[in-house]
């Protein structure tokens, strides 16, 4: 059993990290820091910029969260002043400390917690701010009220765009599609302020090109779709008349229908299309600029090779609910094709364990043979063997426990009322009765029950020098000790260590071996011996006995 300590978990992870850990965290926060930086840069109906905090509100109150706040308040105070950005700055700290403050609450975990947050920080300091508002905006309710929910729906997108969790269902796919979607309009709403020449925005270029790419690879609805969100975005951060959304979702539909001609034509028609919605606004207003970045966009998407366009359509294919890969059978299927080739591969497996010639009729070794020849392979191996790791481990402990209250085996009906209180599967339940018969006839056991005294979950608390945490509590599997003397053994119970070897099993436990030592010398045992007993695995050099670590400290 591992020490109680969840910081102290952490620390052992991150010792075995490596350069690449790091490498990978630093990525990670240089990225959160960016986007941070480039959604406090976009702009609603003139001043508004919500999407920085929102961006703050979706981090968490981890280290990204911290550079995604640092990369907003750069972005906030070099977009638009202190004057102006302060308001935004103070809205994106509190919600990062709301977020710090409340990340352990269960309901920190809703989806809507964070953008509830979010939505009610943005309306208390408008309307904080509406206080200094000057008659030329518009009116503070108006503002306030646009803000709110553009910052409780971005916070809700964005951390659904960010996610990297896995989404098994056509549902989770598409909203995935939708959020990232959204979140790159939301970008290009901050590049769409820079502007070459005076007449081609950066912002409105890239989001033709996505129009574009995703008309001919998505086909007529995904590009009126995908020019709808991009321009109405464009629309929402000129302060303008809605002259993009009508341009790009019009160019979408009208050039999609042209998509399976070739490049050139479709290219073409997406030209056409985009002249037509510029006559069309003529009366109202001039866009000569949306024609020279139609026709820059265009060069463009001719020069982009056809891997990157197949790229892309390939992740459009999950925005349209039932079609291509994305569709409901494919989940379906591929879960029955995994589940049947494990099973397939443990029964080939268990087959040859009990039908070998010489075969011992031991279930505990034909249950590492299973593990050591299928599961090390299979890629659910984590799903289907780990899963209940600490349920087993648990329910192991107590029966071992009550091992060495009553000085002998525990029975059937004891090993029964234990799995079922900690609610173990068929397959957690053949694990444990395995686990306790190979250790209950070890030479270890008989080794601890010579002692004296011998103590099962051994409670310990003690200070550390730790940047987790002054103190550290836990419990020792089993403690056995002689009266007089100040040698001490010490057994820890291990699952889940299937597949690595003796010298792996003896790195992994060095660092724990260490610690449990320490504690022993600081209440007087000069000579510790630590032992991590692999309760679900067999000594290679004797396979009547479980494979065990020795640490000799001190004597």
């Amino acid at each position: 059993m591992d020490v109680g300590s969840q910081g102290r978990l952490s620390a052992l992870k991150a010792a075995g990290g490596g350069a690449d850990v790091r490498l990978l965290v630093a990525a990670r926060c240089g990225i959160y820091m960016l986007l941070g930086g480039v959604m406090s840069c976009s702009r609603v109906l003139g001043d508004g910029a919500p999407f920085g905090m929102a961006m703050v509100a979706c981090s968490g109150p981890g280290i990204s969260g911290v550079f995604a706040l640092t990369g907003a308040a750069l972005g906030y105070l070099l977009g638009g002043g202190l004057e102006w950005g302060i308001r935004y700055i103070a809205a994106a700290v509190l919600v990062y400390t709301v977020s710090f403050v409340f990340h352990e609450l269960e309901a920190y975990k809703s989806s809507f917690f964070m953008p509830t947050a979010a939505g009610l920080v943005m309306g208390l300091t408008g309307f904080l701010g509406s206080f200094s508002m000057s008659l030329g905006q518009l009116p503070a309710a108006a503002e306030i009220f646009l803000e709110v929910n553009l910052a409780f729906g971005g916070t809700y997108f964005f951390r659904e765009a960010l996610s990297g969790g896995l989404r098994e269902t056509e549902t989770a796919e598409l909203r995935h599609s939708v959020s990232v979607m959204i979140m790159s309009a939301c970008a290009l709403m901050a590049f769409s302020r820079i502007v070459i020449f005076d007449t081609v925005s950066i912002g409105r270029f890239m989001a033709l090109v996505l129009v574009m790419t995703s008309a001919m690879k998505g086909g007529m609805l995904t590009g009126a779709a995908v020019g709808t969100v991009l321009g109405l975005a464009m629309d929402v951060s000129s302060a303008g008349a809605p002259f993009y959304t009508m341009a790009y979702s019009f160019a979408g539909l009208l050039s999609g229908v042209f998509g399976k001609h070739g490049r050139v034509i479709f290219v073409l028609s997406f030209i056409l299309a985009g002249a037509l919605s510029v006559v069309c606004a003529w009366t109202a207003e001039v866009h000569i600029n949306a024609l020279f970045e139609t026709f820059c966009a265009s060069v463009v998407f001719m020069l982009l090779p056809n891997s990157l366009l197949n790229h892309v359509g390939l992740m459009l294919q999950h925005m349209e609910r039932g079609s291509g890969e994305s569709g409901l059978r494919r989940f379906a299927a591929n879960r029955v094709r995994n589940l049947s080739e494990a099973y397939a591969g443990l029964f080939e497996t268990v087959r040859r364990s009990v039908e070998e010639p010489g075969n011992d009729e031991n279930v505990a070794r034909i249950f590492d043979r299973a593990a050591d020849e299928v599961c090390v392979r299979c890629r659910n191996k984590n799903r289907c063997w780990n899963a209940e790791y600490v349920d087993t481990l648990s329910a192991m402990n107590d029966a071992t426990q009550a091992m060495v209250e009553h000085g002998g085996r525990v029975g059937e009906a004891e090993v029964c009322a234990r799995a079922d209180y900690w609610n173990l599967s068929t397959r957690a339940r053949a694990r444990l009765g395995a686990a306790l018969a190979r250790w209950e006839g070890s030479a270890l056991r008989a080794e601890a029950l010579s002692h004296g005294l011998v103590r099962a979950e051994v409670p310990f608390f003690c200070r550390v020098d730790s940047p987790h945490g002054r103190y550290l509590e836990g419990s020792i599997d089993l403690l056995a000790t002689d009266a007089g003397s100040d040698d001490a053994l010490l057994v820890d119970y291990k699952t889940g260590d299937a597949g690595l070897s003796v010298e792996e099993v003896r790195q992994r436990h060095q660092m724990q071996a260490e610690f449990y030592a320490d504690v022993l010398a600081h209440q007087g045992f000069s000579s510790v011996t630590c032992v991590f007993v692999c309760v679900e695995r067999e000594d290679p050099a004797d396979p009547a006995q479980p494979l065990q670590v020795r640490y000799r400290f001190g004597g």
